[in-house]
């Protein structure tokens, strides 16, 4: 039969929830320290258990993500060269283009801002 748990004293336990922490649980304890390090324990507990229920919602949701994405893309998890990849290539590129921009029109602010002027930079055609 294994041992119970050895408590913490105030100290250590003040140590170890930090100060704010072991005061929420000293008050609804009512100042009492073992029933306060009992409550920490049971609220671990709680806590554990429900971990257990968030480990099969992310097995949930990553099944349903791969069935939907390989209804369209049916080789998306094992190929590099799959149509998704190269989906989300160009998205990241896009971004990066983006970025570049948004830095670029950032330090034409900012010089605006210091009364510097710049030439307006070159137009770009939208293609449909």
């Amino acid at each position: 039969m294994s041992e119970p748990p050895r408590l913490l004293d105030a100290v250590q336990a003040e140590r170890w929830l930090s100060a704010p922490r072991y005061r929420r649980y000293l008050a609804v304890a009512g100042g009492d320290h073992a029933l306060a390090m009992e409550t920490y324990l049971w609220n671990s507990r709680v806590a554990a258990a429900g971990i257990v229920d968030v480990g099969h919602l992310e097995i949930a949701v990553r099944n349903a993500y791969d069935r939907e994405l390989s209804r369209r893309f049916s080789d998306w998890s094992i190929n590099a060269q799959s149509s998704l990849f190269r989906l989300e290539q160009g998205v990241q590129r896009a971004r990066v283009r983006q970025h570049r921009r948004n830095q670029a029109s950032l330090a034409r602010i900012a010089d605006a801002k210091r009364g510097r002027r710049l030439p307006a930079p070159p137009q770009r055609q939208l293609h449909p």
